[in-house]
């Protein structure tokens, strides 16, 4: 690996680990990862790990089959041990009771995914402090708000109720600086791929109408038959698109139970640098999720800090050029986050020399 590409590599781990992971001198990492993942990622989160004076051992697991499935008994008890877990996994796996049990425990969680291309990207080294204060910012809105909507030019039209205590920000400040008491993961997780930056939400079971993805994890790339889903009460009633797709979501439910069509999760991407088609080249889209207007909205676990519905399965589906608005107030507009036009914004990402329109 030619010798700015390491640095570059170097410098979006520091970011994740250091600035948003908030690692201390002394303390103890886990880093849970599998066969799968490029071993230099692993290799460069070690390092930056051992700079910073803790204490790191790395778990190697066999690849999972879906995402956010439980890890092996071994590995979740060990998660409960350290003051940091890393999971650099081939299929993201966090939205779960060892990442819950984890949290319980006192330990900080990052969710990473794993691209070595992603981990040197722009959006990785994109300033932490930026995001911090976009995030809060959005945080702000969302949970003054009572209901969100979400259209698009497709056809979508969806509605859900908002609970400020479901509103989930992840990113406002390095991990551990924002704990709510009795809240064992507030302030304690978050989720990373070519950056970090996410603001949303469990619509607990008040999500109504009809959205298209254009993206359904478990598939590279865009849709070439958008997804039509249909949802009442919280939950996927119809679902009409190209069979594939189709019958995943059904096989899913199958495995999983009824509740593996909850909706789960209603979240929006901060990142004005991730590259949202970069990131569709990799199944579990992790990346795309943090781009600058992006919504996500996944099938299944809730992303309550209790995680209270919990059928086994989160199934993240995308929606790249969304319109957001929080009680009618415009959050998101085809897809632009509104808040990168604040003036105040703008000056922060010039101040640190990133071209940015």
């Amino acid at each position: 690996m030619e010798t700015n590409r390491i640095r570059d590599l170097v410098e979006g781990c520091n970011n994740l680990i250091v600035k948003w992971g908030n690692l201390k001198r002394k303390e103890g990492v886990l880093i849970v990862t599998d066969t799968k993942v490029d071993r230099q990622l692993i290799t460069a989160m070690e390092s930056v790990c051992r700079l910073e004076g803790a204490n790191v051992n790395t778990l190697i697991m066999d690849p999972p089959d879906l995402p956010h499935q439980e890890p092996p008994d071994c590995v979740s008890a060990a998660m409960t041990k350290v003051n940091l877990v890393v999971m650099c996994v081939s299929l993201l796996t966090a939205h779960n009771v060892a990442t819950l049990k984890a949290c319980q425990a006192g330990a900080r969680f990052l969710g990473v995914g794993p691209s070595l291309e992603a981990m040197a990207s722009p959006g990785a080294k994109f300033p932490a402090d930026i995001i911090f204060d976009i995030s809060c910012r959005i945080e702000s809105l969302w949970r003054k708000g009572k209901t969100i909507r979400v259209t698009c030019e497709r056809g979508t039209d969806l509605s859900a109720g908002i609970n400020p205590e479901h509103v989930t920000e992840g990113t406002c400040g390095p991990l551990g600086t924002r704990l709510t008491e009795g809240r064992p993961r507030r302030g304690r997780i978050g989720f990373w791929e070519g950056g970090f930056g996410t603001v949303g939400t469990w619509p607990e079971w008040s999500t109504e109408g009809v959205v298209y993805f254009d993206a359904m994890q478990g598939f590279s790339g865009r849709l070439r038959t958008p997804l039509k889903v249909t949802v009442k009460k919280g939950k996927v009633e119809n679902i009409e698109g190209a069979s594939e797709q189709v019958e995943y979501f059904h096989s899913i439910v199958r495995r999983f139970g009824p509740d593996a069509a909850h909706i789960g999760e209603i979240m929006i991407g901060l990142n004005p640098k991730a590259d949202v088609d970069v990131g569709l080249q990799d199944p579990s889209h992790l990346y795309a999720h943090r781009a600058a207007g992006t919504m996500h909205i996944a099938f299944g676990n809730s992303i309550d800090d209790f995680i209270t519905v919990r059928p086994g399965i989160h199934l993240d589906n995308l929606i790249i050029k969304p319109t957001v608005t929080i009680d009618g107030a415009i959050c998101v507009k085809n897809g632009r986050l509104v808040v990168l036009d604040d003036p105040e914004i703008q000056q922060k990402i010039r101040d640190v020399g990133i071209n940015f329109t």
